[in-house]
């Protein structure tokens, strides 16, 4: 499932690095995503194949505007075409912005978009 999400944020985006973790070689513009909680659906039978996922997303950029840009980008690409067979369905639940003065120690400015998103899939 997560090649999948990872799959529909790298469409909406071009040439930005998508990972789990922020990488200390990665340039700005970046996107960090985090998988936050999976639940099974459960029936009184058991548990199904059924799944939902929350993930939190950020996009971080040097500005702002490209911040904000590359943030509502991402919110375009999980609301578009659902990546693979897995995937059922994605929905947006929040956004926040936010600004971390440094980078690793480094005077950057770091400007950050958040969002919160629910995948549900079907595990295979």
């Amino acid at each position: 499932m997560i090649e999948d999400f990872r799959t529909m944020i790298l469409n909406g985006t071009t040439d930005v690095p998508v990972s789990p973790y922020l990488r200390a070689d990665t340039t700005l513009p970046a996107v960090v995503y985090d998988v936050q909680s999976e639940e099974i659906e459960r029936t009184l039978a058991g548990s199904t194949a059924v799944r939902t996922t929350r993930v939190e997303l950020r996009a971080l950029a040097a500005t702002y505007a490209a911040a904000e840009t590359l943030g509502e980008s991402v919110v375009a690409a999980l609301s578009g075409t659902i990546v693979g067979s897995d995937i059922k369905g994605v929905e947006t639940g929040s956004v926040a912005r936010d600004f971390e003065e440094t980078v690793d120690g480094q005077n950057i400015p770091l400007y950050v978009y958040e969002i919160d998103a629910t995948v549900y899939w079907r595990k295979s």
